[in-house]
């Protein structure tokens, strides 16, 4: 099946303008809209309709039912050529592309753009295992893409995702993958979850949004790995709730580069230059590489912090405050925190019942631990490493709002990390 717009420029498949008196079933004859077209067939997988360069203004919806599972909708391939579909409509229930339970469908190669949404999967009607591909989606109202609720394993593969309300929003589904697309200068978040299960949103390059770069919500079971996310104003990742699993992404420049409360995991990304690496409740933060951020963790309560290689970050390496379970496995555990100048680690605002085991701790200008007089009560600190540099200004520690320049008068101030030690760690 063809289409075609009223111009042969650029053209790569019809060979015949567009006319929708045609039959639109072969290159000499396409039709002049893709909704046209779908109205007057019932396509069959395997169908494909090439649509061809140029610009197509549309007065409907264009939308894929349960007979037309299985089709592919493809643009112009070649560099340069663009086939623009343009609904022209903003108001309420006005989208480009609409799936209204269609399955298997492939739509690829195209700009889409000028409606409430971009392409909406319809909430309740059951369109799984769709695929978008190196598409265009770009200034809608709300949303770029919308995956509503129980439209489950469908595809976002290498679009461009810009300019439109919010990027992608996915609400109450399964399964869907989010991979390898530019997700950019959205007016909202560049991607939001909420309360789906079992999806990836990998390689992905995510900046330049106005609010966060990706937002999740009571997620169970996702998985955020390998993304580039930058250049937000306020977080890079934000998530509430759930069990997610961020791994292996770059954050920085941003506001925030991960900020949670109550669930998720943080693991094995490259945190920097951001004003804050990484903040939060109830997190699990482990193995990732923190650096040249203002602060570097901030533990709101109840987190567990293990194996970060945590450096130069300029004020503070690790801050925690609030309370902590023993109990739970709260606390810092077997991390590097190197400090040019400021705190390494500091508790404060009540962080009670904090365990600090098998860290170590160097500082160059400043305190290696500072522990207010609010956050002494249950605190567990032993077998660590703490080492001061050799400038006048690097003490070990602060207690009681009282220097302790060496280990032997942190222990005897603090009446803890009696089986710790001192000495230059050599880090590299």
């Amino acid at each position: 099946f063809y289409v075609n717009d009223a111009s042969l420029v650029g053209d790569e498949y019809a060979t015949a303008i567009g006319d929708n008196a045609n039959s639109g079933k072969d290159a000499a004859h396409p039709m002049a809209s893709l909704t046209a077209l779908l109205r007057a067939y019932d396509l069959n997988p395997g169908d494909v309709v090439y649509v061809d360069s140029g610009s197509y203004r549309h007065y409907t919806n264009a939308v894929l039912y349960t007979q037309d599972s299985g089709v592919t909708i493809r643009g112009p391939v070649e560099l340069g050529d663009l086939a623009t579909i343009n609904r022209g409509n903003a108001n309420t229930g006005q989208f480009t592309v609409q799936f209204y339970g269609a399955d298997d469908v492939t739509i690829e190669h195209l700009s889409i753009t000028g409606a409430r949404t971009g392409v909406l999967f319809t909430a309740g009607t059951d369109s799984d295992r769709n695929t978008l591909r190196t598409n265009e989606l770009h200034n809608a109202v709300d949303y770029g893409i919308d995956i509503n609720t129980g439209n489950d394993n469908n595809r976002v593969l290498g679009n461009l995702v810009r300019n439109n309300g919010t990027g992608l929003y996915l609400y109450s589904n399964s399964g869907n993958r989010i991979e390898d697309n530019e997700i950019r200068n959205n007016d909202g978040d560049g991607a939001y979850y909420y309360s789906t299960t079992n999806g990836t949103f990998s390689n992905n390059k995510v900046h330049d949004n106005r609010s966060r770069g990706l937002y999740t919500y009571g997620a169970t079971a996702l998985q955020v790995i390998g993304n580039e996310i930058y250049n937000q104003s306020s977080q890079g990742i934000f998530n509430y709730y759930g069990t997610a699993l961020f791994e292996g992404n770059l954050l920085h420049h941003n506001a925030t580069a991960f900020e949670g409360y109550q669930g998720g995991t943080v693991h094995a990304n490259w945190i920097y230059a951001n004003t804050t690496g990484v903040t939060g409740y109830d997190l699990t933060v482990d193995a990732n590489r923190i650096y040249s951020n203002s602060v570097g963790i901030v533990d709101t309560g109840y987190s567990r912090i293990t194996n970060n290689i945590v450096y130069a970050n300029t004020n503070q390496g690790i801050r925690l405050q609030g309370g902590h379970t023993v109990a739970d496995g709260d606390g810092l555990f077997n991390n590097t925190v190197l400090q040019l100048v400021g705190e390494g680690i500091r508790l404060t605002s009540s962080a009670t019942s904090v365990v600090m085991q098998n860290n170590l701790v160097r500082v160059d200008a400043g305190y290696g631990v500072n522990v207010d007089s609010n956050s002494q009560s249950g605190l567990v600190s032993n077998y660590n490493l703490l080492h001061r540099g050799p400038a006048a200004n690097a003490y070990i520690g602060l207690w009681n709002a009282a220097t302790q320049a060496d280990l032997a008068a942190w222990r005897a101030a603090s009446s803890r990390d009696a089986q710790s030690s001192t000495g230059n760690p050599l880090l590299l």
